[in-house]
C-alpha cells in the first residue's frame, strides 16, 4: 500500500511506525490505508456481481479449491463459492480424496479446521448424497479433527444412507467429534433438509446424548435443540422426565436454555416447582441462570405472579453475588416482556 500513498501520506506512516506494526492503530492513524481497502474491496465485490458460473473454467475452479489448502475460507473466496454454486460441486468432491486436504495447514498447523473441513463447509448446503461412504471413511481417521469434520457433514447430510456413519460418530471417544455430530443433525434439522428415516434413526442417541456426563456441556444443550428442531411434540414430554427435568440434574441449565432457545414452553407449574428446587442456589452463577430462563417462560406464558416472583427471587439473593447481578437484569426482562 505504500507505493499507492500520497508523499505526505507516505510521511505520516513512516513517522507512526514507531508506534505500531500496523493493524487497527494503522489503520485509524493512516486513513490512506482505509480508503485503498475500501478501493480493493469495492472491485472484488464488482468481480463477483459480474461472474458468471457458466463461463468459468473446470481449470480455474480446480485452483480455486486447490487455494484452500494453503489458507482457510474468507472473504471474497466463501461468495466466489457460492456464486458458482453447482459448478464447484465436483472438484470439491474430488478433494475430499486428496490426502493434501488431510493435512493441518502449514502456516497454523495446531489449527482446529483442516482444509477437508472447509472443502465439507462448502458442501453442507447441498451436500451430494455421494459422498457419504467417503466421509465415513473421515469419521474414523486418526486426527480428531478430520473426524470431527466429517461428523458435522454426516449430521448435516440427514439422509438415510448417513444413519450408520452418524450413529458411530455419535460415539467417539473425543467429545468434540461427539459435539460436532450434534450440531450437525441441528443444522440440517433447522434447514428443513433431515429425512423422517434419519430422523427416526438417530432420534434415540440424541435422547441418550441428554444425559451425557462429560466435560462438554454444549452436547447436551445441542442434542436438545436438535430433538426440538426434529420433533417438538415428542421431545417436550422427553425433556420434561421428572428424573431429567429436576435441579438434581447437573445438566438443567443446558436444557432448560434450549428450550427457551426454540419456542417451547413448560407448563408453568412446572417451572415453579423447578423454581422452588433451585431458589437455595440462588447466588450461584448456573442456578441463577437456569432461574433466568425459568423467569422468562413465565413472562412469555404472562403468568400474573411472575414479576412479584422476579422480585421475591431478587430480594433473597446476596448483593454482589454473580446471581444477583443475573437476576436483577432477568427482572427487568420480565418486566419488559411482561410489558409488551
Amino acid at each position: 500500500y505504500h507505493s499507492l500513498a500520497t508523499p505526505a501520506e507516505q510521511d505520516v506512516t513512516h513517522h507512526d511506525a514507531g508506534d505500531c506494526e500496523g493493524g487497527f492503530w494503522a489503520w485509524v492513524k493512516s486513513p490512506w490505508i482505509r480508503r485503498t481497502a475500501e478501493r480493493d474491496a469495492a472491485r472484488e465485490e464488482a468481480q463477483l456481481e459480474g461472474l458468471n458460473p457458466d463461463l468459468v473454467s473446470d481449470k480455474t475452479i480446480t485452483r480455486l479449491v486447490e487455494g484452500l489448502l494453503e489458507r482457510r475460507l474468507m472473504w471474497p473466496v466463501t461468495q466466489t463459492f457460492e456464486r458458482l454454486g453447482r459448478r464447484a460441486e465436483p472438484a470439491l468432491v474430488s478433494a475430499l480424496s486428496d490426502p493434501r486436504f488431510l493435512r493441518p495447514y502449514r502456516s497454523s498447523p495446531s489449527d482446529a479446521r483442516l482444509p477437508v473441513g472447509e472443502v465439507l463447509w462448502l458442501l453442507d448446503k447441498s451436500p451430494p448424497v455421494q459422498i457419504v461412504p467417503r466421509l465415513a471413511e473421515l469419521a474414523g481417521h486418526e486426527d480428531h479433527r478430520v473426524r470431527t469434520a466429517a461428523a458435522r457433514s454426516l449430521g448435516n447430510m440427514a439422509t438415510s444412507a448417513a444413519i450408520s456413519a452418524w450413529l458411530a460418530a455419535s460415539r467417539d471417544k473425543n467429545e468434540d467429534v461427539i459435539q460436532s455430530a450434534v450440531w450437525g443433525v441441528s443444522a440440517a434439522a433447522s434447514a428443513g433438509r433431515a429425512s423422517p428415516e434419519f430422523t427416526a434413526g438417530v432420534f434415540d442417541r440424541l435422547v441418550e446424548l441428554l444425559d451425557h456426563s462429560g466435560s462438554l456441556t454444549d452436547i447436551v444443550e445441542g442434542a436438545t435443540g436438535a430433538l426440538i428442531r426434529l420433533d417438538p411434540g415428542r421431545t417436550l414430554p422427553i425433556l420434561l422426565h421428572p428424573g431429567r427435568c429436576t435441579a438434581s440434574n447437573s445438566r438443567l441449565h443446558d436444557i432448560v436454555k434450549a428450550i427457551e432457545g426454540n419456542g417451547l414452553q413448560i407448563p408453568p407449574a412446572r417451572v415453579f416447582q423447578l423454581v422452588s428446587e433451585l431458589r437455595p442456589q440462588v447466588d450461584d452463577y448456573l442456578a441463577s441462570s437456569t432461574i433466568c430462563c425459568l423467569l422468562r417462560q413465565l413472562g412469555h406464558q404472562r403468568v400474573p405472579e411472575v414479576e412479584a416472583l422476579a422480585a421475591d427471587i431478587v430480594s433473597g439473593s446476596t448483593p454482589g453475588s454473580p446471581g444477583a447481578k443475573r437476576l436483577q437484569l432477568a427482572r427487568a426482562e420480565v418486566t419488559a416482556i411482561v410489558s409488551g
